[in-house]
This record gives C-alpha cells, sequence and structure tokens, in this order.
C-alpha cells in the first residue's frame, strides 16, 4: 500500500468517560463547543442527538450507538477501536485523519460524507449507504461491504488490502485506478456496460466474472 496514514495519538493526559457520555457530549453541543482529548469507554448508548458535534482526539472503545444521529458531526484524529453502530445516522459528516477498526456499522447512512487521510481496518458495513459520498486519500484493509450501496460516489486515492465486497451497488461511480486484485467481488451492481470499472485494476478472474454481465459467454 502506498499511502502512509498514521494512526491518530491520542494524548495521554485526558478525560475517561464510562459513564454519563450523553450529558457530557450535550453539555459541549449546548455551549458550541468541541468534544475533545477523551477517550469513552464501554458505552451503550440509543436514540443520542450528537448531530454537529465536532470530535477531536477523541478514542471510543468497545462502544454501542443504536439510532444515534451523527449528521453535520465532525470526527478529526479520532479513534473507533470494537465499537458497533446500528441504524445511526452519518449524513455530510466529515472524517478526518481518523483510524476506524474492528468495528461494526449496520444499516447506517453515510450520505454525502466527507472521507479524508482515514483508515478502515477488520470493518464491516451490512446494508449501509455510501451514496454521493466522497473519498480522498483512505485505506481499507480486511473490511467487508455487504449489500451496501456506493452509488455516485467520488473515490480518490483508495487503498485495498483483502475487502470484501458482496452485492455493492457502484453505480455511476468512478473506480479509475482502484486495485482490486487483493479483494473480491461478488454479485456487485454497476451499469450495463461496466464503465464504473473502467480504468481500475482486476485480475483476469475478475474481469471475466464481470464480462459475463455483458452477456459474453467465455470458454
Amino acid at each position: 500500500m502506498t499511502n502512509k496514514l498514521k494512526k491518530p495519538i491520542i494524548p495521554i493526559k485526558f478525560d475517561v468517560i464510562e459513564e454519563n457520555f450523553e450529558e457530557s457530549v450535550i453539555s459541549c453541543k449546548k455551549i458550541d463547543s468541541d468534544f475533545e482529548l477523551k477517550e469513552v469507554i464501554n458505552q451503550d448508548v440509543e436514540y443520542i442527538d450528537l448531530s454537529g458535534v465536532n470530535f477531536f482526539k477523541v478514542a471510543f472503545n468497545n462502544c454501542k450507538f443504536k439510532n444515534c444521529d451523527f449528521r453535520k458531526c465532525s470526527l478529526d484524529s479520532c479513534i473507533l477501536d470494537n465499537c458497533s453502530f446500528t441504524n445511526c445516522i452519518f449524513n455530510e459528516a466529515y472524517f478526518k485523519n481518523s483510524w476506524i477498526e474492528n468495528s461494526k456499522f449496520v444499516g447506517c447512512d453515510f450520505i454525502s460524507i466527507l472521507i479524508k487521510s482515514t483508515r478502515f481496518e477488520e470493518a464491516i458495513f451490512d446494508y449501509s449507504s455510501f451514496n454521493e459520498s466522497s473519498f480522498n486519500e483512505v485505506d481499507i484493509v480486511n473490511c467487508k461491504f455487504n449489500s451496501t450501496e456506493l452509488r455516485e460516489a467520488k473515490l480518490k486515492k483508495i487503498e485495498l488490502e483483502t475487502v470484501v465486497f458482496v452485492d455493492v451497488n457502484f453505480c455511476r461511480t468512478s473506480l479509475i485506478d482502484i486495485d482490486f486484485s487483493n479483494s473480491e467481488l461478488s454479485s456487485v451492481i454497476v451499469s450495463s456496460d461496466l464503465s464504473e470499472f473502467r480504468g481500475a485494476f482486476l485480475t483476469i478472474y475478475q474481469a471475466a466474472e464481470l464480462t459475463k454481465m455483458l452477456g459474453i459467454k467465455i470458454k
């Protein structure tokens, strides 16, 4: 992989939040202050409005979020480790210089999100949507995308390593310069002319499987 993204360093002296996370973050939101320099651990929260919150140098460890609203929030230099998100909304959010690992997202919306200089490792995305999103200098390592929407997205400087794409909709998303050769493509959805894959790097086997979608029979 050519990108050299570095894991954010969370300062040694920071606040550890093991309870009352909702009260702490909402108080910051009320005074329009960043939620920063904290470690949030072992939280299990539902139906929290976190829209518009700026998270800076925050580490989330072993947290569960259900039906939470992260719209237009910012995650700058943050770490998400061993976290799960179910039916959460991240529309128009901004991820920058962050590291997401060992985490799972189910039924989440990332519509029109901007993700820059961020690494996803050992992450799973099930039934989620990244439509009209923008990825710039993003590493995706040992991740799985199942029944996920990636329509009309902008992908630039994307590095893939052992990524599984199953039933992913890439319609009207240019995949130029993206190397899928060490990843898996299965039942992906694209335009009838396969134009999304123009300029992408594929194995002979992957190219043959895609060609079958044109009605061409290969002996």
